[in-house]
């Protein structure tokens, strides 16, 4: 799917704008996530990425746990 293709335009950014409006705020940023995982699993292998969010998701939990600084900054590049 291409952001010019009438399916994105007439069906999924209405769908995914209703359903972000509609939803509590708390909940916001994980519609966003889940329809991004499905408009870039449309079009790319979608088990690529979700291993790729999997692995980003890790390595922040990585980052969150560290104090020293030269660690985070090598976990960080590392998921660059």
């Amino acid at each position: 799917m291409v952001f010019s293709s009438l399916t994105f335009v007439c069906l999924f950014l209405p769908a995914i704008a209703a359903a972000y409006f509609l939803s509590p705020a708390r909940w916001r940023n994980l519609v966003l996530v889940i329809g991004s995982i499905i408009f870039y699993g449309w079009g790319i292998a979608l088990i690529l990425v979700l291993s790729l969010v999997a692995i980003n998701y890790g390595l922040g939990l990585a980052i969150e746990q560290r104090t020293d600084d030269a660690r985070r900054r090598m976990i960080f590049f590392a998921g660059r």
